[in-house]
């Protein structure tokens, strides 16, 4: 029978096993064994998996059932730490890729001395961050041509051709020739 949240007991021990089995959020009990959420622990402490003591040194192996909780808190503060660090990098960057895309600074040859390709490639880059990529149209007329072929097939499977199968049929004799002249629709259907 299972026992409600605040009569569980307080032992070391089972707040460990109700953690592996899954019947406790592994962070309450984390929490609840360490006198401190993961989210409160420092990188040492997350590297090693386990909270200082109180002498301030690490005592025996850190506990497998918080292994996900501890990789997720690392992740986070990863994350948050990088984010961090590009935004105040960001200004340096652009900063950077604006003066290649202004660069107009000629060698004694008389040519430039950024190439006009990485002046391209700066400014496209500065555009596409600020407005966004271009949509590419795609051409699916084909696709199409061949959906309402298939769907004509299974319309009418016998042997009556059915519209838009001539044209079809024709680009598909046109390049069966063009392949083999010496070929035609009889050994096609025959399996030659």
């Amino acid at each position: 029978m299972a026992e409600s949240s605040d009569r569980r007991s307080t032992n070391p021990h089972a707040v460990r096993k109700r953690a592996q089995r899954g019947h406790q959020d592994p962070r309450s009990a984390a929490e609840q064994l360490y006198g401190k959420p993961v989210s409160e622990w420092d990188d040492d402490e997350l590297a090693h998996g386990q909270p200082r003591d109180e002498d301030g040194k690490f005592h025996g192996r850190p506990p497998a059932w918080l292994t996900d909780e501890l990789n997720a808190e690392a992740q986070r503060r990863f994350r948050t730490a990088i984010r961090k660090h590009l935004n105040v990098s960001t200004q340096s960057a652009v900063k950077i890729i604006r003066k290649l895309m202004e660069d107009e600074r000629e060698d004694d040859d008389g040519r430039f001395k950024v190439a006009a390709g990485v002046r391209l490639n700066a400014a496209q880059f500065l555009v596409e961050q600020a407005v966004g990529k271009a949509t590419q149209p795609v051409d699916v007329t084909a696709e199409i041509k061949m959906v309402g072929l298939l769907g004509n097939v299974v319309l009418n499977p016998g042997d009556q051709p059915t519209q838009g199968f001539e044209e079809w049929d024709s680009t598909a004799q046109q390049a069966r020739t063009a392949d083999d002249p010496e070929r035609d629709d009889d050994q096609d259907l025959a399996g030659a």
